[in-house]
């Protein structure tokens, strides 16, 4: 639903790479949310109102993307013509898996335990500092290779510009609530596949970053267990 020569990054006006100024992103998403919200467009006609809601959800779903670190991270890797990937491998590194497997044991053992808040801060102190060198090891294989060839990382750092959500609808723009438009047929949604820039990356880099992106899938679940038993004992009290 959006120019066909953007993708998510330069949608919002920001560099085509795995470190962002996520309040500089937050910024900016505010403003193209002021902009394209359907609320603007309440008594406008029913193209217009579609129009809307598409760019609304557009802008969501890209936002959505890039403030998080591991759907970024899979993001790009398509922008740069990795693909997608299988969801469904694992990982093949046995030190990692037997390592979550002692903190998801930790955790099974934590309601039985003297101090089990005590129990679950550690393991998740642990998860912690794992997601932060996952993170930091993918942002370094994701970007580091791209500037030493000189790939180029994007538009350039910018306003965002509403109206190029709409270049991609049949029809361009919706008209405001008080500049009502002329009948039209229904919008044509272009499908958003991630806009791809040539790969910076061998096989191997991809390889090895796509493992770094499952391993950061465990530890996310690991977390997401750890963060619900503390709230079940938490009620408990």
């Amino acid at each position: 639903m959006f120019d066909p020569s953007q993708n998510y990054f330069q949608l919002f006006g920001l560099p085509v790479s795995f470190a962002l100024d996520t309040e500089l992103l937050a910024e900016r998403y505010r403003r193209l949310r002021q902009t394209v919200h359907p609320d603007l467009f309440a008594t406008a006609g029913e193209r217009e109102k579609r129009l809307a809601l598409q760019a609304s959800t557009l802008v969501n779903e890209a936002y959505q993307i890039l403030r998080d670190p591991l759907a970024r991270a899979s993001y790009l890797l398509q922008v740069r013509g990795a693909g997608a990937g299988d969801d469904q491998e694992t990982t093949q590194d046995m030190a990692f898996l037997m390592e979550q497997m002692e903190l998801r044991e930790a955790l099974a053992a934590a309601r039985q335990a003297a101090e089990p808040h005590l129990v679950i801060a550690r393991v998740r102190a642990r998860l912690s500092t794992l997601a932060d060198e996952l993170i930091a090891d993918l942002g370094s294989r994701l970007d580091a290779r791209a500037l030493a060839i000189g790939l180029d990382a994007g538009a350039p750092d910018g306003d965002p510009d509403a109206g190029a959500l709409y270049s991609g609808l049949d029809g361009g723009a919706p008209a405001r609530a008080d500049t009502p438009g002329a009948p039209a047929e229904p919008a044509t949604v272009t499908p958003q596949t991630p806009v791809t820039t040539p790969s910076s990356l061998t096989a191997a880099e991809v390889t090895a970053i796509r493992e770094l992106i499952r391993k950061l899938q465990f530890a996310r679940k690991c977390e997401a267990e750890a963060e619900a038993l503390e709230a079940e004992l938490e009620e408990a009290l």
